[in-house]
């Protein structure tokens, strides 16, 4: 049984999280697995919907991180993107260490979003219409700790393959934080 919604909208967002863990814990069940616990972090815009920004319905749920034994038909039965894993230059270097676990009661998975700063650099880097959609949201610009987010794109110079991609990454961060009022953290170009 799929659960296949074109937009999903908050409620829907969290009822996807606690089935997937109550089919998580039956799949390792059926399977013997020897997993007690999983750790699973959400990017993209189900984390700014998670992080209590409004913004419209989002397609899917973006994971960064999950088991390999989990199998890929068991998340996309919840519009689970697992993609976005294999981009990890997406995200700054340090991501972990800011991570945010969502308060639910699980069974088997902890779920833990972005911050809101790596979620903007992300963003950033991604360089599609509908981010910068979504980095126009006045909810989002109003929360945003602009210092934080000045360590996040710094840290992109590690993430990024190159230091031409990391040229091109700050061209649009500066651009970003420009129009947006605060040139005090501008990057300059190394």
């Amino acid at each position: 049984m799929t659960y296949y919604n074109p937009k999903l909208e908050e409620a829907d967002l969290y009822e996807r999280l606690y089935q997937l863990d109550e089919d998580i814990d039956a799949y390792i069940d059926e399977k013997n697995l020897k997993i007690r616990h999983l750790d699973i972090v959400i990017a993209g815009s189900s984390a700014l919907v998670f992080n209590n920004i409004h913004i419209k319905k989002t397609e899917d749920i973006d994971i960064i991180k999950i088991s390999n034994y989990i199998s890929e038909e068991l998340l996309e039965k919840y519009d689970m993107n697992t993609r976005v894993g294999g981009l990890e230059n997406f995200f700054p270097y340090n991501y972990q260490d800011r991570i945010i676990k969502l308060n639910l009661k699980t069974f088997i998975a902890d779920y833990y979003i972005l911050s809101l700063e790596d979620i903007v650099v992300a963003k950033i880097q991604a360089d599609r219409g509908k981010d910068w959609e979504h980095l126009k949201n006045e909810e989002l610009l109003s929360r945003i700790n602009w210092s934080l987010l000045k360590i996040c794109a710094l840290e992109m110079e590690d993430s990024l393959l190159n230091d031409r991609q990391y040229q091109w990454f700050l061209s649009r961060y500066n651009y970003f934080v420009e129009v947006n009022g605060h040139e005090e953290i501008i990057i300059k170009n190394l």
